[in-house]
């Protein structure tokens, strides 16, 4: 079976982007955009108002690939 959205944790994978940040302030701010309700929308949007969209989608984007070749290795199936 593939891995499913339960499988794949994208709250995860924000807290571990914002701990890759160096900037102490944007990676505070975005440590804030991700507690309570409406976490994926703030962090979505602090990402943006800091310019560093297209960072967070790089990122989440190569968590993903990750998770597709485990998948793969773990089931014996080749991959390019």
């Amino acid at each position: 079976m593939l891995p499913t959205k339960n499988d794949i944790n994208e709250y995860e994978m924000m807290v571990e982007f914002a701990d890759t940040i160096e900037d102490s302030k944007l990676q505070n701010q975005l440590y804030i955009s991700l507690n309570g309700s409406g976490a994926f929308k703030r962090f979505k949007d602090t990402c943006i108002n800091y310019d560093i969209i297209d960072d967070w989608y790089n990122f989440r984007d190569k968590k993903y690939k990750d998770i597709a070749i485990n998948w793969c290795q773990e089931n014996n199936i080749k991959y390019n």
